[in-house]
């Protein structure tokens, strides 16, 4: 059997860049500028593979890893999310007093997850994707020197990969193979057999941790507070973004039959994620954790969509995460340029007191805030109409406008968030934003990227043909 290069190109690329960072890191420790460049370049070259490499399709590996235009799609974004960590770190990182190295090897590595999950075609392949790319993802909630947040999210990390291991077992017991197209068949002969749905039933469940739906939500808070602001990024999109992908080939290849089943299970599970999501972003004061449950609201409307199994849910979801991105990245950007107080007072909303005395960000802060709520002409409303309009394709009517009013709901909190920011600075230092031309340009970046989608969405795949085959 040839050896499919083209395929292994990305995540050969991500690969000996972070076995390389990890050489840097003992040769020049304070060289966090050449850490940084090693992994852009990294990551671009990987980018540029799954840009040329995936775009024929294509299954490799015995049927286990599949190259489309979905791999293709959540792949580049996925890289664009640890591409923008590593550019909010340098400063950050710089002000903090890290070594460089190790902190852009571990984004390096999970982005080598984020890329099999997108090419996952069968569930090993899915169970291996998960680990490389959560392993990185606990140390770097706890970096530089751990944190008890980030031991919780490890052990509960650790449980969810047992039931997903787990329901894998039974789904072989039950089909007798692990790959997408072999549950596929006997799920069209005798699909409601107890093992198989009970296997499911598990796998879907270790999904569920990783994209924090309810009731497998409770660690994200935590973490989110714990872990460093451009982690957040990561955490907060990137994360969501590589399994929303293998989760929709695991529903649209592995058991597209079964929907009687799993269908009405998610809707009433993303109702409920929705429902949570938009309830707990009002109650916080912390940013990391209202981030947390703000990425819980959005990932229930993207699962509602998928729930209705329809043509467009896969569009829809890709242009959700895309808009849910840039808004995301714009506020990470914005609080990595706050100060670090003692006490870890660094992300409150107090903290934002003064920001807009900085016109530029202040207009970028505005345009986030928007977009996180949902509100015309940005991207956050352009994705929230694809997910709620791809629900009405499947779901009942009734869950589809309950979704629909919980999130809007949530405007309440970025109306807050802003209230906080056109505040009296507490203190002259609260105004006293690090320069940066890296956070400046990433902010710029996303702010862009949340006008522009939000005028023009085709541009990223709905309702257009760059991503014609999703």
């Amino acid at each position: 059997m040839a050896i499919p290069y083209m395929l292994l190109a990305p995540l050969i690329a991500l690969v000996v860049a972070a076995v390389a960072l990890l050489a840097l890191s003992a040769v020049l420790p304070r060289r966090r500028d050449v850490s940084a460049t090693v992994a852009t370049f990294g990551l671009l070259i990987a980018g540029v593979g799954v840009a040329w490499g995936w775009r024929t399709p294509r299954t490799e590996f015995g049927g286990t890893a599949t190259a489309d235009a979905l791999a293709v799609a959540f792949g580049l974004l996925g890289l664009a999310t640890v591409l923008g960590t590593v550019l909010l770190s340098l400063p950050f990182g710089d002000a903090e007093g890290w070594e460089g190295g190790e902190y852009e090897a571990l984004l390096l590595f999970s982005a080598a997850g984020m890329l099999v999950l997108a090419v996952a075609n069968d569930l090993l392949l899915l169970l291996i994707g998960i680990e490389l790319l959560a392993l990185p993802l606990y140390l770097l909630a706890g970096f530089p020197r751990g944190r008890e947040s980030a031991l919780r999210y490890f052990l509960l990390g650790v449980v969810a990969f047992a039931t997903q291991a787990y329901g894998t077992a039974l789904v072989y017991g039950a089909v007798g193979g692990t790959a997408f197209n072999a549950v596929a068949g006997v799920a069209a002969g005798d699909g409601a057999q107890p093992l198989l749905l009970a296997g499911l039933a598990l796998v879907l469940a270790g999904l569920g941790f990783k994209l924090a739906l309810v009731p497998f939500h409770q660690w994200a808070p935590d973490a989110y507070a714990g872990a460093p602001t451009p982690v957040l990024v990561v955490l907060a999109v990137g994360t969501k973004v590589a399994v929303v992908a293998a989760l929709i080939r695991l529903l649209r290849v592995a058991v597209p039959q079964l929907q009687a089943f799993w269908g009405p299970t998610l809707a009433l599970v993303a109702l409920l994620t929705v429902i949570v999501g938009s309830v707990g972003v009002l109650r916080q004061r912390e940013m990391g954790r209202l981030i947390a449950y703000s990425g819980v609201a959005q990932i229930g409307l993207v699962v509602l969509a998928l729930a209705a199994g329809g043509p467009t849910a896969a569009r829809a979801a890709l242009l959700g995460l895309v808009s849910y991105a840039a808004a995301t990245a714009a506020l990470v950007a914005i609080l990595a340029m706050l100060p670090r107080l003692p006490g870890g007072e660094g992300r409150t909303l107090a903290a934002l007191g003064g920001v807009p005395v900085h016109r530029g960000v202040a207009v970028a802060l505005v345009v986030s805030l928007l977009s996180l709520g949902g509100i015309p002409p940005t991207a956050g409303f352009a994705g929230k109409l694809a997910l709620l309009t791809a629900a009405l394709g499947g779901v009942q009517p009734w869950i589809v406008l309950v979704a629909a009013l919980a999130s809007v709901a949530t405007v309440a909190a970025y109306v807050r968030v802003f209230l906080a920011a056109i505040q009296p600075p507490a203190a002259p230092a609260s105004v006293r934003l690090v320069p940066s031309s890296l956070l400046g340009l990433t902010l710029l970046v996303a702010t862009v990227v949340t006008l522009l989608v939000g005028l023009v969405p085709w541009l990223i795949g709905w309702r257009g043909n760059l991503f014609g085959g999703l």
